[in-house]
């Protein structure tokens, strides 16, 4: 078996499900990029070229019935051939490796150190046997201060049992990798307010920094102190959290802007908002027509994601279609480095 070093891949967008050479080439030992918020670990080596393609390793078949089970609305998801399975994990930023002794981790452990510091939300890391658990302790617990989840045991008779007796291993491993979320700020709001900016969702860190893009590498606040000439919404080793969430309500206010999120609880895998489940029992978007009912707000900004979740859920109850920014988290630096421009170009156009 080659190096690891020599065939890890750390920057890579193909989340439409299409893979190059290279990804064919290096498949049975890392499947990740700098997206990827749950990683998977195996120790275990797969006869079809891809992760978990044993004939008695049930994986694939178990992570589709656990999106049937949470899907109320979907159809019956099959990951047979490996096309569909590399599919699957980049429609839910799910990264996969395969740790073995003596090998050189050295790269995959540098992209995940530079991939949980600059997102808003931590890498989950789970391992699927106790090897590769005792392994990444090993190698990698220490330094990334990130703890491992062993994966429930999956029988090798998974597929002829019946389903009565399969629910209760479904049920285990919608536990371990499934993330019930419910974070939600109240909306910065006033009766003047002409512009509603939405996101799709608080962060993990916005939450305990108690704001909207509250991320320090978060590019929304820098955007808009460049667009307004305002650098106190900027964060800065002088202002206080508190001084700083004030100065943003201020700044929101006297400019007419108004803040909120889109979905208000959800079920997700890892930490993505990319691989939130939307068919899911527990999905709930924010009320914004009603937040706008009666309000003077003329345009309606969704960054990233939120665009979507607002058009399917939302757009035909406020009857305001949404212009859609690219998404200012630290994540998307690569993928739209012109963020900044955009904003200008934008905002520009709805104030002239």
């Amino acid at each position: 078996m080659k190096k690891l070093s020599k065939l890890i891949i750390t920057h890579i967008d193909y989340f439409d499900g299409t893979c190059s050479n290279t990804i064919k080439e290096i498949q049975d030992m890392v499947y990740f990029d700098d997206n990827s918020r749950s990683l998977i670990l195996t120790s275990k080596e797969s006869p079809d070229g891809f992760f978990f393609g044993g004939k008695d390793d049930h994986f694939w078949e178990v992570m589709g019935a656990i999106i049937d089970n949470v899907n109320k609305n979907s159809k019956k998801m099959v990951l047979e051939t490996i096309s569909k399975k590399q599919k699957f994990c980049n429609k839910y930023h799910l990264a996969l490796a395969s740790l073995y002794e003596n090998e050189d981790y050295s790269e995959l452990f540098t992209s995940l150190k530079r991939t949980n510091k600059n997102s808003a939300t931590p890498i989950y890391i789970y391992c699927a046997d106790t090897t590769s658990l005792d392994l990444y302790n090993k190698l990698f617990k220490k330094d990334l201060n990130l703890e491992a989840t062993l994966l429930p045991s999956i029988p090798k008779n998974y597929s002829t049992i019946s389903e009565e007796k399969k629910q209760p291993i479904l049920d285990a491993y919608k536990k371990v990798l499934l993330q019930h979320i419910e974070r939600n700020f109240e909306p910065i709001f006033s009766a003047n307010s002409e512009i509603l900016i939405l996101g799709t969702m608080p962060s993990e860190v916005s939450q305990q920094n108690e704001f909207y893009y509250g991320n320090g590498g978060n590019r929304f606040w820098p955007a808009l102190a460049r667009i307004f000439n305002d650098d106190t919404i900027v964060k800065s080793s002088d202002k206080e959290k508190k001084d700083l969430n004030e100065n943003r309500i201020k700044f929101c206010k006297k400019h007419k802007i108004a803040l909120w999120d889109v979905i208000r609880k959800c079920t997700m895998i890892g930490g993505s908002d990319k691989s939130i489940l939307e068919d899911a029992d527990d999905f709930e978007c924010n009320d914004i027509a009603s937040l706008i009912k009666d309000s003077k707000i003329q345009y309606i900004l969704c960054t990233g994601p939120s665009e979507k979740f607002y058009k399917r859920h939302c757009e035909k109850k406020t009857n305001i279609k949404a212009i859609k920014l690219p998404s200012p988290s630290r994540n998307n630096r690569q993928k739209d480095p012109k963020v900044f421009e955009t904003y200008e170009k934008v905002f520009k156009e709805i104030l002239k």
